[in-house]
C-alpha cells in the first residue's frame, strides 16, 4: 500500500525532480546505467512533461552527447563551489543587509544547487539595479568577498553551458485541481526513478550529481 505524499513533500518536488532529470538525462555513465533499467528517452520526456505540467520549467529535455565532457564537468563545479557561493552570500546579506537577506536567499535549498543559482543569479541582478543605501553596501561587500560578477563568472558560465542548446516550450496554466493530480503523476515518476538510482548507483558522489544525496560542509556526502 502506498502512503500518500505529505504536502512539504510535494512543495520540494519539482525541484528535486529537475535536478534529477538534469543528472540522470546528461551525465554520460550515469545515463547509460539507468538506460539499461528502463530509464529510456520516453520516461525522460514524460519526467520534463509532467514538470511544465506543474508550472516549474518551460524547458524541454536536453540534448545528450555522450562524447561530451563539457556538460559534466560544468555539473561538477556547480556542485562543489556552488553550495560554498551560496552559504557565503547567505552570510554576507545576514551582516551588511539582514532585512534584505530572505529576499534574496530565502528559499535556496543547497542540495538543488542547480535551481538555488539560477534564483540566486537572478535576484542577484535585479539587486545590482536597486539604489538604495543597503543594496549598494551589500553589493560593496560582495564585491570585496569575490562574491559580485567577476567572483561568480565562472560560476554563471557553467550554468549557462549546462542549459545550452534546450529548446523552450511554454508551460500550461493547470486548475488547481489538475495541478494537484500533476503533482502527484510526478511523484509517482520520481519515486520509481529515484528507488531505482539508489539501487543502481553504488557512488555517492553519483546520487549527489542526480540530486539525491548532498554534500556536507567538510566535503563528505551526508
Amino acid at each position: 500500500m502506498s502512503i500518500a505524499p505529505s504536502a512539504r513533500m510535494l512543495e520540494t518536488l519539482p525541484e528535486r525532480a529537475f535536478r534529477f532529470l538534469m543528472g540522470a538525462g546528461t551525465i554520460p555513465h550515469i545515463r547509460l546505467t539507468l538506460r539499461r533499467l528502463g530509464l529510456s528517452d520516453a520516461e525522460l520526456d514524460e519526467g520534463w512533461r509532467l514538470l511544465r505540467e506543474v508550472g516549474t520549467t518551460p524547458l524541454e529535455r536536453p540534448s545528450y552527447d555522450p562524447t561530451n565532457r563539457e556538460r559534466p564537468e560544468a555539473m561538477a563545479r556547480l556542485e562543489t563551489e556552488g553550495p560554498v557561493f551560496l552559504r557565503r552570500v547567505a552570510a554576507a546579506a545576514q551582516r551588511f543587509a539582514p532585512e534584505r537577506a530572505e529576499a534574496l536567499v530565502g528559499g535556496l535549498a543547497e542540495n538543488e544547487v542547480i535551481v538555488a543559482l539560477r534564483v540566486l543569479f537572478a535576484r542577484l541582478e535585479a539587486l545590482a539595479a536597486d539604489p538604495a543605501p543597503d543594496a549598494r553596501a551589500l553589493l560593496a561587500a560582495l564585491d570585496a568577498r569575490r562574491l559580485g560578477p567577476d567572483g561568480r563568472a565562472g560560476l554563471v558560465g557553467a550554468l549557462a553551458l549546462l542549459m545550452s542548446n534546450w529548446d523552450a516550450a511554454a508551460a500550461p496554466s493547470l486548475p488547481e485541481g489538475d495541478r494537484d493530480a500533476a503533482l502527484l503523476a510526478l511523484h509517482h515518476w520520481f519515486t520509481e526513478w529515484s528507488e531505482t538510482a539508489r539501487a543502481a548507483l553504488p557512488r555517492r558522489i553519483d546520487l549527489i550529481r542526480v540530486g539525491l544525496a548532498r554534500m556536507r560542509r567538510s566535503g563528505r556526502t551526508e
